[in-house]
């Protein structure tokens, strides 16, 4: 006689697993089947652990995946009801969470923290203690943890890691350990990981700061675009066709943007401004930039006159994340920098700053694409108070070209 199944039972051979829930929701987007599987397969044998913080860089290794492209499967996976996202700062001498929250739209100032664990001096950075991680949502799976609230004694506030500990269960303190193992096994994603995939960028709209809200970047590489005698081919062409000319460019570095880790931060007329979160990545897509200009150009019969010729300018460094126009953009004295050495472009060249420049993979990427330096020198900026060191960089087709100074696109 065949053994009767209770209800819950039944209800748990017939419910997916969460593995199996992500294949089916993300069947929508345009995966790679195999890829989202991989996931899958390793969300449905992960221990709990793994899930209450749930590492994409450590699912991506399981998974055999590129870690943008576990990036991508778990931004979709929070869309569809799989995952919850949480942003949290992490302590850098204890890695206790200093704070969390679930939106960008609620985030705090973020500076200066002090850990009340280890009493370490913390400086929040989105691209380094600012860490995005994912946790299966409770309706998929419910994990069997302990709490992970400490309970302090009224008026009780630790002054040292010991004095932290000594509050915590046995199972608490297992927790926390194995937590700070999983850790130090896989680096964790930070928010300008995140921040640099097109694909959250264009689901995600809510998650943008609070316009009060700024966040520090140690480091970003940013290029701006244009194309050189817009006016003019508008005119010439007349509005319709000059403006499906501009959009079809636009999609072309919206594709290479994408191709190299970068993304778009927003269009302003007929430029781009692109961020990487590696000089060497906007390097690579900056050659491609010219490359696929060239060759829309080459299918599209343009040349002389109607040829399209994009400018283009390279910097990096420190700036801030803000909220402008409700999207994610950046401020600061580096986004200024990068857009006029982009207005020094004459177009078909690639104009990068000495900071850009000292890169040794930046240079070997130069010099792979065909781009060879033809003109170094300090020129004034508009607006900014110090000389900046500029590098004209252009493929061998042009070195025979008559030669015009960079200076004489600077403004005052």
């Amino acid at each position: 006689m065949m053994e009767q199944l209770s209800p819950s039972q039944t209800t748990q051979i017939l419910m997916p697993s969460a593995g199996q829930l992500l294949v089916q929701r993300l069947a929508k987007y345009q995966f790679d089947p195999e890829e989202v599987k991989a996931f899958g397969d390793y969300i449905d044998q992960a221990r709990d652990e793994e899930l209450y913080r749930l590492n994409p860089r450590r699912a991506a290794a399981h998974a055999e995946i590129d870690l943008r492209r576990a990036l991508e499967i778990a931004a979709m996976g929070v869309r569809e009801g799989i995952f919850n996202l949480l942003w949290g700062v992490n302590c850098a001498g204890c890695n206790g969470e200093l704070c969390s929250f679930p939106n960008l739209n609620v985030a705090p100032a973020l500076g200066e923290m002090t850990c009340p664990a280890c009493r370490t001096q913390n400086s929040i950075a989105v691209d380094h203690q600012l860490q995005v991680t994912f946790s299966i949502h409770p309706a998929v799976r419910v994990l069997d943890l302990p709490p992970i609230e400490v309970a302090f004694p009224d008026g009780f506030l630790p002054t040292s890691k010991e004095d932290f500990i000594q509050n915590t269960t046995p199972e608490q303190q297992a927790l926390f350990e194995n937590l700070q193992q999983l850790a130090q096994e896989h680096a964790p994603v930070t928010g300008m990981d995140l921040l640099h995939v097109q694909m959250f960028r264009d689901f995600f709209k809510d998650q943008v700061l609070p316009v009060h809200v700024s966040l520090k970047v140690t480091r970003v590489a940013l290029i701006f675009t244009d194309l050189r005698g817009s006016t003019a081919m508008y005119a010439a062409k007349g509005d319709p066709l000059a403006y499906n000319l501009v959009r079809q460019h636009f999609d072309l570095l919206v594709r290479e943007t994408g191709r190299f880790g970068g993304v778009i931060i927003k269009t302003i007329g007929d430029a781009v401004m692109a961020s990487f979160v590696r000089e060497v990545d906007a390097a690579r897509a900056a050659v491609a930039f010219q490359e696929a200009i060239a060759e829309f150009n080459r299918q599209n019969n343009l040349d002389g006159s109607e040829a399209l010729i994009l400018k283009i300018g390279l910097h990096s460094g420190p700036c801030l994340n803000v909220n402008l126009n409700d999207t994610l953009d950046y401020f600061g004295t580096t986004v200024n920098t990068a857009a006029r050495i982009g207005s020094l472009s004459k177009g078909g060249d690639i104009v990068v700053s000495r900071a850009f420049l000292e890169d040794v993979a930046v240079q070997q990427a130069f010099m792979a694409g065909g781009y060879t330096p033809r003109e170094t020198m300090r020129v004034i900026l508009r607006g900014l108070p110090e000389p900046v060191e500029v590098t004209q960089l252009v493929p061998a087709n042009m070195l025979t070209e008559a030669h015009v100074p960079l200076v004489g696109q600077v403004g005052g």
